[in-house]
């Protein structure tokens, strides 16, 4: 496995597939968000619930997938594509647990490489744990360590927006009493102008000036 997955790095590698330039960003905020990984692992649970704890208003789309085990790096493959096909995400979580590397082994195919490097949507890799690295997490355009990770990358911390809300609010509250009080000085100003307080005398003045 060793041997094959570094024939496989080296490949892919020479081809500019992990290059820093080749990869997209990833959008601050993701209203849909399309997770490729197993309805029944912990790692789907993991991300829901901290893309809950942390935002609002998102749109889950998972994709039920196998994640290990025979012909699981075609059923990746036809999920990451399935998502490009149909436009309906802003971002792709491919994720599982962790496990050994015969576990992991499908992320590290050329199925997946291709699917992932080819994807039009951004995709951010949670595969395994933190110490392990597949050629999934390498072609991605994020790697993150572990689901709960991933879900933090795609998500803003709701009290870090309700924070900068309230100082926009505070912001135009400063503004609007700002120009109200240049409006209220304007109109003393013309109140005040002799013009308007007297006018009858300015044309007295002139129809004076006139007749001399």
């Amino acid at each position: 496995f060793y041997k094959k997955y570094e024939k496989l790095k080296e490949k892919y590698t020479k081809l500019g597939y992990f290059d820093q330039d080749k990869k997209k960003s990833i959008a601050l905020y993701n209203r849909k968000i399309g997770i490729v990984t197993s309805i029944k692992g912990a790692a789907l649970r993991d991300a829901i619930s901290v893309i809950r704890r942390r935002s609002y208003g998102h749109h889950i789309i998972i994709r039920n997938t196998k994640v290990q085990g025979k012909d699981c790096e075609k059923d990746i493959r036809k999920a990451i594509e399935d998502f490009n096909k149909f436009k309906k995400v802003d971002v792709i979580v491919v994720t599982r647990g962790g496990g050994s590397i015969e576990d992991l082994w499908g992320f590290n195919s050329e199925d997946v490489i291709e699917a992932v490097f080819r994807s039009k949507i951004p995709v951010v890799s949670a595969i395994g744990h933190q110490y392990d690295t597949t050629l999934c997490d390498l072609v991605a355009d994020k790697i993150a360590p572990t689901p709960t990770a991933a879900a933090e990358i795609i998500t803003q911390d709701k009290k870090e927006n309700l924070n900068t809300l309230s100082k926009c609010i505070i912001n135009l509250e400063t503004l609007k009493k700002n120009k109200l009080q240049q409006i209220s000085s304007q109109i003393q100003r013309f109140e005040e102008s002799y013009f308007l307080k007297n006018p009858v005398n300015d044309i007295y003045k002139e129809y004076d000036m006139n007749q001399r």
